[in-house]
C-alpha cells in the first residue's frame, strides 16, 4: 500500500487508509499489501479479538475494509488447505460454520460496494471463499481441470511456464475456460507463472506420492480420479475429434 500499514497504527486508522486506496483498485488484490503488512493486520486483529465481548459481527461491521483485506491477502500469502481453520488460527479464534457465511457476506459487500466484478465465481463449488480467492487474483478452481488436462497430456520437450502460458492464450485458448484465460492474460508475466509452477508441483507431488502440502494437490488428485471414469474418458475422446474447437469457449 502507498500508506504503509504499521504496527503503531490503530485499526481505525488502518481502516481509513484502506478505504482511501481501495477506490482506485480493479481487484482487491491490487492494494498490493506486503507480507509484513499482513502480519501487522494479523496482530492488530488478534489483539482486538482477544477482548472480552467482541464478536465477528462487531469486527465485520466496524472494520469491514480491514477484515476483507486480511482475508484477501491471507489467501495470497498463506492459505494452503482448510481455509476457515487456518484463518481462525491466524487471528486466535475458532470460526463457526455460521460465521463462515457472516465473514463471506462482509467481503462480498465490500466487493460490491467498489464495483468489483465477481461474476466469474458464481458457479464455484465453494461459494463463500471463491470470491475472496478471486479478488486475491488467483484463478478460479472451476477451471483447474482444463489446465490439469493440458499439462498432463500435451507434451513439452522442456517445461517452460512462460511458453505454456503463451500457447494457452494464443494457440490453445479453446482448451480452457474464459475465467482461466482472463487470469493467464492479465498476469502472464508474474502471478500466472507462479500459478503454473504451483500446479506442476502439485501434479509431481501426487505422482510421486509425496505428502508435501500443496494448494492444488487435492484438486489434482480429485481430477485424476475422475479422469479414470468411463463418462469422462468418452467425453474426452469426443472432444479430441471436434472440428470446431471454439465450442469449448462456452464451457
Amino acid at each position: 500500500m502507498k500508506n504503509n500499514i504499521r504496527a503503531e497504527q490503530s485499526l481505525s486508522i488502518i481502516e481509513k487508509n484502506i478505504e482511501a486506496e481501495i477506490i482506485n483498485c480493479e481487484y482487491w488484490g491490487d492494494l498490493e499489501l506486503s507480507y509484513e503488512e499482513l502480519e501487522v493486520l494479523k496482530e492488530r486483529l488478534r489483539t482486538v479479538m482477544s477482548k472480552k465481548g467482541l464478536t465477528i459481527s462487531y469486527i465485520c461491521r466496524v472494520f469491514p475494509h480491514t477484515v476483507t483485506t486480511f482475508m484477501v491477502f491471507f489467501v495470497r500469502y498463506k492459505y494452503d488447505i482448510n481455509f476457515w481453520r487456518a484463518l481462525g488460527d491466524e487471528i486466535g479464534i475458532e470460526i463457526s460454520a455460521n460465521q463462515h457465511s457472516e465473514i463471506g457476506a462482509c467481503a462480498k459487500r465490500m466487493f460490491t460496494k467498489y464495483k468489483m466484478d465477481i461474476t466469474d465465481t458464481k458457479d464455484e463449488p465453494r461459494q463463500i471463499i471463491a470470491p475472496i480467492i478471486y479478488e486475491a487474483c488467483l484463478p478460479p478452481e472451476s477451471s483447474l481441470d482444463d489446465l490439469f488436462y493440458v499439462m498432463s497430456y500435451d507434451t513439452y520437450k522442456v517445461f517452460d511456464p512462460h511458453l505454456i502460458i503463451d500457447e494457452l492464450i494464443d494457440m490453445r485458448s479453446y482448451k480452457i475456460r474464459k475465467p482461466m484465460l482472463r487470469f493467464l492474460s492479465r498476469f502472464k508475466y508474474d502471478r500466472a507463472v507462479d500459478f503454473v509452477l504451483e500446479v506442476r508441483d502439485a501434479m509431481i507431488s501426487a505422482q510421486q506420492r509425496n505428502a508435501r502440502p500443496s494448494r492444488y494437490l487435492g484438486n489434482y488428485t480429485e481430477w485424476k480420479e475422475q479422469e479414470k471414469s468411463k463418462p469422462v474418458v468418452t467425453n474426452r475422446k469426443n472432444q479430441e475429434f471436434q472440428t470446431r474447437p471454439y465450442l469449448f469457449f462456452d464451457n
